[in-house]
């Protein structure tokens, strides 16, 4: 047995959240040079309830 320290875990960013007032948030994979793809979905307070995109975007 060795006291070697286990390589950190990558980071798992993908996902997709609603929060109460019906927004969404998707992202993707992280790619080769950090960046994130976000995709913000923001409810509008709109008679048909229409959502628009608010397109993100992030670096790690």
């Amino acid at each position: 047995s060795t006291n070697a320290e286990s390589p950190p875990l990558p980071c798992m960013l993908s996902g997709c959240w609603i929060n109460d007032l019906g927004s969404k948030m998707t992202t993707r994979a992280v790619n080769g040079k950090g960046n994130i793809i976000i995709f913000y979905y923001m409810a509008m307070m709109l008679t048909r309830n229409e959502i628009q995109l608010s397109p993100l975007q992030g670096s790690q």
